[in-house]
C-alpha cells in the first residue's frame, strides 16, 4: 500500500503523529515478506533474518506490534522511550517524498506503556531505545542516570537488546555526558545494574533460574550506547564500552550524511579492533550503501527516512539491492562481508 494514491496525500498533509499512527496500524502488510537467505546473520546470540532493521523513531510506542517485521526487516528498535509519557505534540516531524525533518521533540507514551504493548508479543528480534526525562536533561541532569536505570529494570524482560541513547540534538541536548568521567560513571552503573538483573546469581544458587527463564525474554540483555556526529570522544567511549562489558555501539549521522556515518563506523571498528557490535544508521538510501557500511565493520544497519518517504516498499527495495550487490562482489552471506574494507586497504 506504500505506493497507493492515499499514502502520499496522508504523508504530506496529515500531522505527523496522526499519519504515523495510521501507517503503523493499517497500512503495513498483513503477510510477512521473507528476506533472502543471503541476508541471514547472527550476533549477540540472536538470529537475524536480515541485517537491516528499523531505527528508533519509526515506531516509538510499539503501535505496530509485529507488523513492521512483515516488511522483511531483520529487527526493530522501538522508542526512544522515557520513564513516563512526554511531549504530547501532534506534529513532531515534517514528512514529504524527499525528506523527514524533526521539528519538535518525539512524542512517547512512557516505559510502562511500551512494556504493556510488548509483554505478550513474541515478535522479534527487537530493541528499545532508552532516553531520560527532558525535564531532568534541562534542569537536574545528574538524575538522568536514574532515568536510564529505571528504564532498564522495567524493560529488559521484554527486549532483546537495550540502547542507552546519548544522542544530542536541538530538541534534546544531552551535553551532560560529554565529559568522560560522567559517561564512564553512567556506563559503570548500567553494567552493574545489568549484571544484577533479577538477581541471576542468587537464582542459579536457589534453582529459581527455570522460573526466570519463563518470565524474562533473555537472561542477560545486550546493552548498546547510541551517539551521533555531535559526539567527539568516540575512542574514549569505545574504551569505556569494552571496560564495562557493553555489547556494542550504535553510530551514525542524524543529518543523514552517509560519509559521516561511514567515518564513524571506521573509528569505532579500529578503536575496538572489531570487538564491539556496530549498528549504523543515517543516510541509508540504497542497498549498495548498506553493503559499504557492513564492509566497514557494521554488523547491522538501521533505516528510518525511506520507511516514511517511500512507504513499506522502501525496505523491500533496499534488501533486494543489497542481495544484488553482495552477489556482484562474491559474498555468500553478510558475515563474509563484515570488515573486508580494511583487508583491501592493506
Amino acid at each position: 500500500m506504500g505506493s497507493s494514491f492515499a499514502y502520499p496525500l496522508m504523508r504530506d498533509y496529515l500531522p505527523s503523529s496522526i499519519f504515523i499512527e495510521i501507517w503503523l496500524r493499517i497500512m503495513l502488510p498483513r503477510s510477512q515478506n521473507e528476506p533472502s537467505d543471503y541476508l541471514k546473520t547472527q550476533c549477540m546470540g540472536i538470529n537475524f533474518k536480515s541485517p537491516i532493521g528499523a531505527e528508533a523513531g519509526v515506531d516509538i510506542n510499539c503501535t505496530s506490534k509485529s507488523k513492521l517485521f512483515n516488511l522483511g526487516l531483520g529487527f526493530v528498535e522501538f522508542g526512544p522511550v522515557t520513564p513516563t509519557a512526554e511531549n504530547k505534540v501532534s506534529s513532531f516531524l515534517k514528512i514529504n517524498a524527499q525528506e523527514v525533518i524533526q521539528i519538535a521533540p518525539f512524542r512517547n507514551s512512557g516505559g510502562t506503556w511500551v512494556k504493556k504493548q510488548l509483554l505478550h508479543n513474541p515478535s522479534g528480534p527487537r530493541g528499545i531505545s532508552l532516553s531520560p526525562h527532558g525535564k531532568n536533561i534541562e534542569g537536574i541532569p545528574h538524575l538522568t542516570d536514574e532515568d536510564f536505570l529505571s528504564l532498564i529494570m522495567n524493560l529488559y524482560p521484554v527486549s532483546d537488546y537495550l540502547t542507552i541513547n546519548l544522542c544530542s540534538s536541538p530538541f534534546r541536548k544531552i551535553d551532560y555526558y560529554s565529559k568522560p568521567y560522567r559517561y564512564q560513571n553512567l556506563l559503570h552503573k548500567v553494567s552493574e545494574y545489568r549484571d544484577q538483573e533479577m538477581g541471576l546469581q542468587t537464582a542459579y544458587e536457589t534453582h529459581l533460574i527455570n522460573f526466570i527463564e519463563e518470565k524474562a525474554r533473555r537472561l542477560c540483555t545486550p546493552i548498546f550506547v547510541k551517539v551521533n556526529e555531535n559526539w567527539q570522544d568516540i575512542e574514549g567511549l569505545v574504551s569505556a564500552c569494552l571496560k564495562f562489558g557493553f555489547d556494542g555501539i550504535i553510530v551514525g549521522s542524524e543529518k543523514q550524511d552517509a560519509e559521516i556515518s561511514r567515518k564513524m563506523i571506521e573509528r569505532v571498528y579500529k578503536a575496538s579492533d572489531g570487538k564491539l557490535v556496530i549498528i549504523s544508521y543515517g543516510g541509508i538510501q540504497t542497498g549498495k550503501e548498506v553493503l559499504e557500511r557492513i564492509k566497514r565493520g557494521a554488523k547491522l544497519v538501521q533505516i528510518y527516512h525511506i520507511l516514511f518517504t517511500e512507504g513499506p516498499i522502501g525496505a523491500q527495495r533496499i534488501e533486494r539491492e543489497l542481495v544484488e550487490e553482495m552477489k556482484k562482489e562474491g559474498f555468500k552471506n553478510v558475515d563474509e562481508a563484515v570488515g573486508t574494507y580494511y583487508f583491501k586497504a592493506k
